[in-house]
């Protein structure tokens, strides 16, 4: 294989691990989620990661079921499958092999709730159409992609800086008004032609 083949391939990868990571960050600070850092350095089992801060004391959703501890975790999965979300919307499909650990863990946390039948199942692809939706609303995807700009410069970052990404993106009011248009009118087609088909 040629070598520019190879160099192309791994920016490839590079920058879908930085849409789907900061897919991750994106979801953690619009939903007031703390994390410490932010990288697309590989490690042995990841081609990147975010690191979030510890649950709460106290956070046992294997014994507990208030209100606190299910919103808790409905945030966690959030969080988890907007990653994936993320990457899908950039590169046009899923990569279920690469979201595997978040996929596990969404599940993990929402079976304490929702048990391991059929229930968690449905619960599980309705929380995939809400990462869908977020990721894919104007004033967060213009951070995604900022966000996944920064973090292919510098690798690595820490919570000030992607407040600062996110907060200078969210300004960027004429495109985000351009996503939006462009947004309602893929849904206004989608619609029609689901419309269609039922017709």
């Amino acid at each position: 294989m040629a070598k520019a083949t190879i160099v192309k391939r791994e920016q490839r990868l590079l920058e879908t691990t930085a849409y789907h990571e900061a897919g991750h960050a994106v979801a953690a600070t619009m939903l007031k989620r703390a994390i410490c850092e932010l990288s697309i350095v590989p490690t042995e089992d990841s081609l990147g990661h975010i690191l979030k801060t510890k649950p709460p004391d106290g956070f046992r959703p294997d014994i507990n079921g208030d209100n606190r501890t299910l919103a808790w975790i409905e945030r966690e999965v959030l969080i988890g499958l907007a990653g994936p979300a993320a990457e899908a919307k950039h590169v046009g499909r899923y990569d279920h092999r690469g979201a595997r650990g978040d996929y596990k863990m969404a599940a993990n946390l929402a079976s304490h709730h929702h048990g391991f039948g059929k229930v968690l199942e449905k619960y599980l692809d309705y929380m995939v159409a809400r990462a869908e939706d977020f990721v894919a609303a104007p004033h967060h995807w213009v951070q995604i992609e900022d966000l996944a700009a920064a973090i292919l410069v510098h690798k690595v970052m820490k919570p000030k800086a992607i407040r600062e990404v996110c907060r200078a993106a969210m300004n960027d009011s004429p495109r985000i008004i351009a996503l939006g248009k462009s947004w309602m009118a893929e849904e206004e087609r989608r619609q029609a032609k689901d419309l269609a088909t039922l017709g």
